[in-house]
């Protein structure tokens, strides 16, 4: 499993390769891929091969359009390539997020209780200034 930090894998919008793998080496061996948006459920993008191989996730079945997939797992097909060995499998060399978006980051709890307090403050001390002023 792999994990963008600094974008996320997102729809196109169209029918362009939104995911490019490079994989390296002599034999084109198959891998299975699929993503997540949090390494719990995971979409199933199918089995590809190429060298490069790229993939258009728009039309996937589960795919959310415009959802940040930061997470991209890629195993080999076992029915595919020299069977054996230490080599055999596909040996990725790099993973782009040809469609990508910023990662959603959430705002940790503590941040969100002092912006609400904070808020309500405002809030507090904007009534009593009306009051004086009546």
């Amino acid at each position: 499993m792999l994990q963008f930090t600094d974008n996320a894998l997102t729809t196109s919008g169209d029918s362009s390769a939104d995911l490019h793998v490079f994989e390296i080496g002599d034999a084109v061996e198959a891998m299975l891929i699929s993503i997540s948006t949090n390494t719990v459920d995971w979409i199933d993008l199918g089995r590809l091969s190429g060298q490069p191989t790229s993939i258009d996730i728009d039309g996937v079945t589960g795919v959310v359009s415009g959802a940040a997939y930061s997470y991209v797992r890629i195993i080999d097909d076992p029915n595919s390539g020299p069977s054996g060995g230490v080599y055999s499998g596909a040996d990725i060399d790099a993973v782009g997020a040809i469609s990508s978006t910023a990662p959603v980051t959430p705002v940790p709890l503590p941040a969100t209780g002092l912006m609400l307090v904070g808020a309500l403050g405002a809030l507090a001390s904007a009534k009593r200034r009306k009051r004086k002023q009546s």
